[in-house]
């Protein structure tokens, strides 16, 4: 699955509720997140992947280097 946007809602729920149980299966997620296009994303939902064992990368930074 690709998108751009993600925002918290119903189906980013439903999502994150099928890679939690695929976590808990010993199958490894991972989820690369464009910064810009997720700003709005669940970061509580998306800490709580990462704490049961998924990992999740934030790539284009809205942060200008030095």
């Amino acid at each position: 699955m690709m998108n751009y946007i993600w925002s918290d809602g119903r189906f980013s729920d439903q999502v994150l509720q099928h890679l939690q149980r695929k976590v808990a299966q010993g199958v490894k997620v991972y989820i690369l997140l464009d910064a810009y296009g997720s700003v709005k994303s669940p970061d509580a939902k998306l800490d709580h992947l990462k704490d049961s064992g998924g990992e999740v990368a934030v790539f284009r930074s809205l942060m200008p280097l030095p």
